[in-house]
């Protein structure tokens, strides 16, 4: 039980300081007709995404998961 408690601690610092380091870019425009994000952010579309989302299989629906609107844009 200790060590399931150790681990949960341990992937929320690595989480921190992973949003720390590597600052998740907001989303700039509205979601508005654009919640296929892959469309454009495929590793060949116009703002590919890195090459570790393909690595870890994140498509469509995985994206707001981390990346938020910016202030100003609307859903």
């Amino acid at each position: 039980m200790k060590k399931a408690g150790l681990v949960i601690i341990l992937l929320g610092v690595f989480t921190l300081v992973a949003l720390l380091v590597f600052r998740i870019p907001s989303i700039p425009h509205s979601l508005e007709g654009k919640k296929k994000c892959i469309t454009c952010h495929s590793r060949q579309g116009m703002v590919p995404y890195p090459k570790w989302h393909e690595k870890h299989g994140y498509g469509n629906d995985d994206c707001t998961g981390c990346h938020q609107l910016a202030s100003g844009a609307t859903e």
